[in-house]
């Protein structure tokens, strides 16, 4: 059953591609993400976008800023107390998530 499927976002047709030069290509990603993207960051600044399959995201700018949204308050107040050590954040199923740092 196609819909139960989940490869990098909320449902099947969700994805990001960040292209070397920093251009990006997406669809179907939470709409915190599409506004982050759209109205604060310029086309290029982009080095990774990271997906989660709850409506989480994570950003990391090729100037170092880390921005990140959709996630549980618990998980939010998490990341927020460590937030000057983030350099990367992967998400998975049931709220859980996985945090690299310096």
């Amino acid at each position: 059953m196609r819909s139960n499927r989940r490869v990098f976002g909320e449902n099947w047709d969700s994805y990001f591609v960040v292209y070397a030069d920093g251009w990006r290509s997406y669809s179907s990603v939470p709409s915190g993400l599409s506004d982050l993207i759209e109205n604060t960051l310029n086309e290029s600044e982009l080095e990774c976008v990271s997906l989660g399959p709850s409506g989480e995201y994570f950003v990391n700018t090729q100037d170092g800023r880390m921005m990140w949204g959709g996630m549980t308050t618990e998980n939010e107040d998490i990341a927020n107390r460590n937030k000057d050590e983030i350099k990367f954040m992967d998400f998975g199923d049931f709220n859980t998530f996985v945090v690299r740092h310096s």
